[in-house]
């Protein structure tokens, strides 16, 4: 599996399941959630952590070059995709969110932007790219919004 693909799957997995309990049952999750389609839940894993430390060096001037000339001087985001797939792009925004933090706070970048801006340089289609990613965020802040929520009525409760 694409090493993108890897990541924005576990990305996916992660952020989705934010708040399930018991904890102890999702890594049991996950593994079934593989399993169930033919895929090895370690290979998946260990395809996410070599991306992360292919680009622990990644920053802001390296996915700016990137995205601003024809012709980077390296390929720093490396897919085996020539189909379009939203877990790709999952991956890209979960890339961009290992630029250390204070370079990110130091110029406020728009992840959800430079996301659209890779994937198109990648060569997928704009408005899927946009779609997917927005849609993606919104369901992600909606489940922590849900998990505020139901934290605030048990706290009344007690």
């Amino acid at each position: 599996m694409d090493s993108l693909v890897s990541m924005g799957f576990v990305k996916a997995f992660k952020d989705l399941t934010i708040g399930y309990k018991p904890l102890k049952h999702l890594d049991l999750l996950f593994n079934a959630l593989c399993n169930c389609n033919n895929i090895d839940p370690e290979i998946i894993k260990k395809s996410c952590d070599t991306i992360i430390e292919e680009n622990k060096s990644l920053n802001l001037a390296k996915i700016n070059d990137f995205i601003n000339t024809s012709e980077a001087t390296e390929e720093i985001i490396k897919t085996e995709n020539s189909s379009y797939n939203r877990l790709t792009i999952i991956g890209i925004y979960n890339l961009l969110e290992s630029i250390p933090k204070a370079e990110k706070e130091e110029i406020k970048i728009d992840k959800e932007k430079m996301t659209v801006q890779i994937g198109v340089k990648l060569g997928y289609p704009k408005d899927r790219v946009e779609k997917d990613i927005s849609l993606f965020t919104s369901n992600v802040n909606k489940i922590k919004e849900a998990l505020e929520l139901i934290e605030a009525i048990n706290s009344k409760k007690s």
